[in-house]
This record gives structure tokens, sequence and C-alpha cells, in this order.
């Protein structure tokens, strides 16, 4: 699972696909482009401007509709077993309070804790 934030929402996004016995994961990362996203390493999530649209995105993806749907060229037998496929899980966290961010990030930066025990008391 991925984490991506907007500021005002904080979600975890997995994209996998199961075919017989096995498991392909991680589609998120490519499918985002996560490398190209900045990252706040506090919440340990990937910053967007709406995670609303990641969601949509994420489902058409899985149900193979809009900009994932058959084209002039696939096979459609093809493409629906391609598309049966296909699973998205969002789980949507609690965004910390803004005074819980400040206080995190002023004991983070005083060195009075870890990268990792602030991470668990943003987002738990």
């Amino acid at each position: 699972m991925t984490r991506f934030t907007d500021g005002l929402k904080l979600v975890e996004i997995s994209m996998y696909s199961v075919n017989d016995s096995d498991v392909t994961p991680d589609w998120e990362n490519d499918f985002f482009d996560v490398g190209r996203l900045r990252y706040d390493e506090m919440l340990d999530a990937y910053i967007v401007d709406d995670v609303k649209f990641l969601i949509e995105e994420a489902h058409d993806w899985e149900h193979g509709e809009g900009d994932y749907g058959i084209t002039d060229e696939e096979d459609e037998d093809e493409f629906w077993t391609r598309v049966m496929d296909r699973q998205v899980d969002v789980e949507v966290l609690r965004l910390p309070s803004d005074k819980k961010v400040d206080l995190v990030k002023k004991l983070y930066n005083e060195d009075a804790i870890t990268l990792k025990e602030a991470q668990e008391l943003l987002v738990g």
C-alpha cells in the first residue's frame, strides 16, 4: 500500500492483479508515477493535488472504465479476463490536526524523536 495526501485527506491505496495463484502487487507506485511526486516524510505519504481523483482513477483501472476501457485494437474476451484479475483497496486514514503536526515536527526537529516515531504519532 502506498500513502497519498492532498493536505485534507490521507489515504492508502493498493492496486494489484491476481491471476490464478500469482499476485502482482504494488501497481499503484507505477500507476501514479510516485517517483515524480513530492514526499511528506512525516506523514510517510506522497503529496498530490486531489486524493479523490486518485481513488477514482484507481477504481476506473480496476473496472476497465474511462481511460482504462477497451480499445478498438483489443480482443474483448482478453480485455475482460485481464480486468477481472484487477483489485484495488483504499483505506482512508485520519489526518492529524495542525497542532499535532506542529508539535511532532518540533519534537522531530529537536531530535527528541526519530522519524519513525514521528510517523507513528501522526498516523498511528
